[in-house]
């Protein structure tokens, strides 16, 4: 699931533990006034920016962490914040760490729901504010991937432990975002790509900051392996009713009960980011293959103005594998079937 939340940069209180309300004070007035240096810096289109408060004061560790900071349109300060950090600004609320391997509560019966029952073969849900010619993209190569060369293709996921209809999220890589990855990274070396699965778990023991890890290991990676030109970051997502309850998308193909898909791409909305319209590319050229082959398999692309670390190679797109009322086995077959379109797909570029 991408979570990747910003909002106006107010005030932000940061602590570890309980602390009396003079500490407190105290602990507020030095942030606040650290916040006020780093705003007063001319930091528009700085990419992973990173700032860390690591004050001991007895008991107390005050630690702050931005991955992002940026000015938006209207000239307001926004953070992207991991680590231990709690921001309280407009609309935005705290975002706790959730805990792995804890069973999240189970309805008596999941919804079922075919999100994307159309019959187009390209549809966008376009929330990046980015004007978009998709059949102009389509009918271009992929500039990334040579002919009559197999390009190599690194997995990672940024959100490691999410998981399924048992458990939110867990360390046990059979039910977790790795156990879906290996399915990719099976279909796709039988196919005779390379294929690097990186198992890096980057969401645990700290759910925030995610994102700042997964952009190290995916640098770490591209240096040792110049070769990537495909960066399949691989999710879930969650998705819930009124009442609070999961739903599962699902789909039937084949005979076989599916999870539905769906690629998140990321612009230069916010950030310097130039190569989003290529992402886009590769998305567009998986989603329609897709929906011609698999009808019901795709939800519409989902295209931000964040960049979700897609800014470090060409080919980078998220891949949302279900939602958490899914079952691991309904993942699973949906990642069979997308593996057999980024074959064809690739094959035929």
């Amino acid at each position: 699931m991408h979570v990747f939340k910003q909002s106006p940069l107010k005030t932000f209180i940061v602590s570890k533990n309980t602390v009396d309300k003079t500490l407190f004070a105290i602990t507020s007035i030095f942030v606040l006034i650290t916040v006020f240096i780093i705003t007063s810096i001319s930091i528009e289109n700085k990419g992973f920016v990173r700032f860390v408060i690591d004050k001991f004061i007895g008991n107390t560790t005050v630690y702050a962490e931005f991955s992002e900071i940026f000015t938006d349109s209207k000239g307001r300060v926004n953070a992207i914040l991991g680590g231990y950090t709690m921001i309280v600004g407009e609309n935005e609320e705290a975002l706790p760490s959730p805990s792995p391997n804890t069973s999240a509560p189970k309805p008596s019966q999941i919804p079922q729901v075919v999100e994307n029952t159309s019959s187009a073969l390209t549809e966008i849900k376009n929330q990046s504010g980015k004007t978009v010619d998709a059949e102009k993209l389509i009918s271009e190569p992929l500039s990334f991937v040579q002919k009559g060369k197999k390009p190599t293709v690194l997995i990672i996921h940024t959100h490691t432990t999410e998981s399924y209809l048992e458990q939110d999220r867990s360390v046990d890589d059979s039910k977790n975002m790795i156990a879906v990855g290996k399915v990719v990274k099976e279909k796709l070396s039988n196919a005779g790509i390379s294929v690097i699965h990186d198992t890096t778990v980057h969401d645990y023991p700290s759910y925030n900051g995610a994102y700042t890890r997964a952009a190290a290991t995916t640098n770490l990676r591209l240096k040792e392996n110049p070769d990537i030109n495909i960066i399949l970051d691989i999710h879930r997502d969650a998705i819930a009713s009124d009442d609070g309850s999961k739903l599962s998308l699902v789909t039937e193909i084949d005979g076989k009960k599916t999870a539905q898909l769906m690629f998140v791409v990321g612009t230069d909305s916010q950030l310097t980011h130039n190569k989003w319209n290529e992402n886009l590319k590769l998305a567009l050229k998986l989603q329609r293959k897709a929906n011609e082959l698999y009808p019901t398999l795709m939800r519409p692309i989902n295209l931000r103005e964040q960049r979700f670390n897609q800014q470090l190679s060409e080919g980078s797109v998220i891949l949302e594998v279900g939602t958490n009322g899914n079952s691991i086995e309904e993942a699973k077959q949906g990642a069979a079937l997308i593996s057999d379109v980024i074959i064809k797909v690739l094959n035929n570029n």
